[in-house]
């Protein structure tokens, strides 16, 4: 994992936190562009949080 590469000095934080960052952005594209399923989340909220229906 990225923190285990961290932690034995392989990777530095910095550069583990741009992989995270163009993980993330490579996934988003990844699901606009190729990505034909959907799905419905349904739940209950307890706890708000910047959530409006």
């Amino acid at each position: 994992t990225l923190d285990e590469l961290v932690s034995n000095g392989t990777l530095t934080p910095e550069h583990a936190i741009q992989v995270l960052v163009q993980f993330d952005k490579s996934m988003a594209e990844a699901l606009e562009t190729q990505v034909k399923s959907k799905a419905t989340i349904k739940g209950h909220l307890h706890t708000y949080r910047f959530c409006d229906n």
